[in-house]
């Protein structure tokens, strides 16, 4: 989440098991970052390495920027000034993972770590808060709010 006219971002991932049960959650802030695809991919990269922290073998990524879901999917160079950091990031995926896919969702269905991120946003720079299942409570309301209803 970058604020206009900084030169930081706030980031959040949440970590989401196969029934959509938040397991994990972490979120901080980033100096150096201006645009909203930048703050995307330091939050994907913070997504991959809680998911190997976890032992995830199998794993489905979801941002709401559909330019960053293109380029980690996209086969072949990248010539964007993000090229190095897509490169390593896609070499970890194939590398980590026995399955990963990246997935571009719309914001709306990323409240999530919309939430968490503005939280992160209060950190000190490179640093982040890390929550194990438990976290804080109007978060927890975002993620109730966006659970499948059972019948």
């Amino acid at each position: 989440m970058v604020s206009e006219g900084e030169n930081q971002a706030g980031w959040g991932v949440a970590v989401r098991d196969h029934k959509g049960v938040i397991v994990a959650a972490s979120a901080g802030k980033v100096i150096g970052v201006t645009d909203a695809y930048s703050a995307e991919l330091h939050a994907m990269t913070r997504a991959v390495d809680i998911a190997v922290d976890l032992g995830a073998i199998r794993a489905v990524f979801e941002t709401d920027s559909q330019e960053l879901a293109l380029a980690l999917n996209r086969h072949g160079p990248d010539f964007s000034q993000s090229a190095a950091k897509l490169d390593d990031l896609k070499i970890q995926l194939h590398s980590w993972f026995s399955y990963s896919e990246v997935r571009a969702c719309r914001h709306v269905a990323n409240k999530v770590a919309h939430e968490i991120a503005i939280l992160g946003k209060s950190c000190n720079a490179n640093e982040a808060f890390i929550w194990d299942g438990d976290v804080p409570a109007h978060v927890a309301n975002v993620v109730v709010g966006d659970m499948p209803k059972v019948s």
